[in-house]
């Protein structure tokens, strides 16, 4: 086999695994849809000061994480800058591997935000999230096989790889999706691609991680 043919095979296989595992956006519905392989995660953090966040959130979903522990978790009181907007939120459980429903509508599978997770948020339009709280410092998350969507918790972006801090240095990463907002479509990252469409996380952006486990280890620098 050619060195082209070899690099179209492998992206095909690569998007159909991303598929498999996370189905498709059910825009009728409004929910993200998708089941995986387990995951746990234990958590340990230190926490300093004060912080400000601010997210710019487009009509349609949105998958975000934060950087501030605001004084009431509750997501009438985390979302209250925005109240009229949102119309409905999604939290991995990692325990079934699968989405938990918040609705304006009635369902409310949860009613608060957890700390140490990811969040899909469906906005009517566009608007902006202002958040305060404090800062987070040093945190680690043990994660086994499987799935997960942890919290971003930091104000600026860290490498998934290469030069700079690397906070997923001690987890044997096979796969990473981000939300492309834009294009309400998953953006996928593989460590063994000749080419990925990103290579760090950004502040407030959720992700999505496939790993065999180890230490997520976020350090403040």
């Amino acid at each position: 086999m050619k060195k082209g043919q070899a690099i179209v095979v492998i992206a095909a296989v690569f998007i159909l695994l991303t598929w498999a595992i996370w189905g498709i956006l059910v825009f009728g519905e409004h929910k993200v849809t998708g089941r995986a392989s387990s995951a746990v995660a234990t958590i340990g953090l230190t926490v300093l000061g004060a912080c400000d966040q601010q997210i710019n959130l487009t009509g349609g979903w949105n998958f975000i994480s934060l950087y501030v522990r605001p004084g009431n978790y509750s997501v009438e009181s985390v979302l209250s800058p925005i109240v009229g907007y949102y119309e409905y939120l999604q939290e991995w459980d990692a325990s079934t591997q699968d989405f938990k429903v918040w609705s304006k509508y009635g369902l409310k599978q949860f009613t608060e935000f957890n700390q140490n997770k990811s969040y899909f948020i469906y906005l009517s339009t566009s608007n902006l999230l202002a958040l305060n709280g404090d800062c987070f410092g040093n945190w680690t998350i043990n994660i086994s096989s499987g799935w997960e969507t942890p919290d971003y918790v930091y104000e600026y972006p860290t490498n998934i790889t290469g030069a700079g801090v690397n906070q997923f240095a001690n987890v044997t990463l096979s796969y990473m999706q981000k939300w492309n907002a834009s294009n309400q479509d998953f953006l996928a990252y593989s460590p063994s691609a000749a080419v990925n469409p990103f290579n760090s996380v950004n502040a407030s952006e959720g992700y999505l991680i496939l790993t065999s486990g180890g230490q997520l280890v976020y350090v403040r620098s």
